[in-house]
């Protein structure tokens, strides 16, 4: 009896029946939640079970911080995800290297490790070359981590789906099971390719399957969460041009970037829409088309003036000013500031495009970026004001001081925005000493 109960209970044990992977699950709201068992980590999400036998429904990615696994033998696997948040390029390679080279431990079968562990591993290495700098590696770890999840993606409690991958050209069957941080991954990678000069590559390889990806998870799932990847890859590919000079490039971006904002915000309009849209703008000035931007802004401006005047309703409504709606103006201010520097030739010019930031700078709801750009138009404004006045001694210095103000704004409280380091400012500082002084 006790030899036949004894080869039962190893049969068992072999087929993976009584192994458990017990761990703490770490939300983002700082909350910590026992698990018995981790089924699975993939792109549908988390699956788990609170105690032997009892599923419960599964965690959302976003939702989840870490997966701490209590087990011997975890700590540097679950150290892994703090190395990446603290830019840790090495420490990363070392020890998911480490990881690579273990034998399943305790609790998990062959399967469970190669998804939950292995792979994640994988992941994590690639990351480590990206952090270090050293990006025709990282590009390699990525793809050999996309072909090994796409290999073996989990079949249960996932979403269901099929995707081409456009990093490795396979076609991935049950793509609801790769790998937690598959979309991580192509997110990275994309950035990867772009950071080492591939841009066409970063484009077709890494966004258009990070997109493709998305759009059918939350096609599937009917959660538009989904979308935030594509956007920060698209907010990323933008920079990118911008940090390049391609302007065209970066408007592309942020042509593409509209859309799937209004789907992340189940098509309503929304903040990054409307920040995309104006971005749209500010790269067509920065192309040279100034005059088809222009028309880009005037909607917003029109639409604030007209709620924001003496005859609007006292006391007020109480929605008369909102975030989205203040953004929208003062971007839209500086826009057209940026379009009437463009072509600034005359005194009248300067002083259009000087009232434009003005008007930027009063909305106080605007965020940083659009209040650094402003203050540098605005100081901009001044010394061209002050140097196109400067046969009147006084005018000349009035514009000049007040150019400076805008400029020690800039610099002291927003000393590391783009605009602060912008190439301008050499010139623009040089105008204000001269002219404050009178000289």
């Amino acid at each position: 009896m006790n030899i036949k109960i004894t080869t039962f209970a190893v049969a068992l044990i072999a087929g993976g029946l009584l192994a458990a992977a017990p761990a703490a699950i770490v939300y983002k709201d700082g909350k910590t939640q026992n698990a018995h068992n981790i089924d699975g980590q993939t792109v549908s999400g988390i699956s788990w079970q609170s105690t032997r036998g009892k599923v419960e429904p599964r965690l959302r990615l976003w939702d989840v911080d870490v997966i701490n696994y209590t087990g011997r033998g975890m700590d540097e696997f679950n150290g892994l995800p703090r190395s990446l948040a603290a830019g840790q390029g090495q420490r990363l390679l070392t020890n998911a290297g480490q990881v690579l080279k273990l034998e399943p431990v305790q609790g998990f079968n062959a399967a469970d490790w190669e998804l939950n562990v292995r792979q994640s591993a994988m992941y994590f290495l690639a990351q480590g070359y990206l952090l270090s700098g050293n990006y025709s590696e990282a590009a390699k770890a990525f793809v050999e981590y996309f072909k090994a999840a796409e290999k073996s993606p989990a079949t249960q409690g996932i979403l269901p789906l099929n995707y081409r991958s456009a990093a490795t050209g396979g076609a991935v069957q049950n793509a609801g099971g790769l790998n937690r941080y598959y979309l991580d991954a192509l997110e990275a990678y994309t950035q990867c390719l772009f950071l080492d000069g591939k841009a066409e590559d970063a484009r077709s390889k890494g966004l258009k399957g990070l997109q493709d990806l998305c759009d059918e998870l939350a096609a599937k799932s009917g959660d538009n969460t989904y979308h935030e990847w594509t956007m920060r890859a698209l907010r990323r590919a933008a920079l990118y041009a911008e940090s390049k000079k391609d302007w065209a490039g970066a408007r592309q971006a942020y042509e593409a970037l509209i859309p799937v904002a209004l789907k992340r915000g189940d098509n309503k309009p929304n903040r990054a829409a409307k920040e995309a849209q104006l971005k749209v703008g500010f790269m067509q000035i920065k192309a040279g088309d100034a005059r088809g931007a222009n028309a880009r802004f005037i909607e917003a401006k029109t639409r604030w003036e007209a709620g924001h005047n003496h005859q609007r309703p006292q006391p007020p409504r109480a929605d008369w000013l909102n975030a989205d709606e203040a953004y929208m103006a003062a971007g839209s201010y500086l826009g057209l500031g940026l379009v009437k520097a463009h072509e600034a030739k005359t005194v009248a010019d300067w002083s259009d495009a000087l009232r434009n930031y003005s008007m930027s700078l009063s909305i106080f709801a605007a965020d940083d970026e659009i209040r650094s750009m402003a203050l540098l138009g605005a100081a901009r404004a001044c010394a061209e004001l002050a140097e196109l006045g400067k046969a009147n001694e006084t005018t000349a210095s009035n514009h000049a001081k007040l150019g400076e103000k805008y400029l020690a704004e800039l610099l002291n409280l927003m000393p590391k925005s783009r605009a602060a380091e912008d190439e301008s400012i050499a010139g623009i500082q040089q105008k204000i000493t001269r002219y404050k002084k009178g000289e």
